[in-house]
């Protein structure tokens, strides 16, 4: 089983911040270990959440998918 957390970047502000951040990867769906997780999400709150998800279910994997308003 596996974990998942949704996030919406759907105002100008939110949208330009992920597409800043997407540009550092080449692939848009990567998987990253819980040790370059505070590298790769750089909201620190959904840090949290994604650590929630997974302590409190003991999960070993959590799924953050990120929309913006076109996807």
């Amino acid at each position: 089983m596996w974990g998942f957390e949704a996030k919406g970047r759907v105002t100008a502000t939110t949208a330009a911040a992920e597409e800043e951040q997407l540009r550092d990867y080449r692939n848009p769906h990567i998987r990253i270990t819980d040790e370059r997780m505070f590298d790769r999400i750089h909201e620190v709150g959904e840090r949290f959440q994604v650590l929630q998800h997974a302590f409190f279910h003991d999960l070993d994997t959590v799924v953050i998918a990120i929309s913006d308003s076109q996807s």
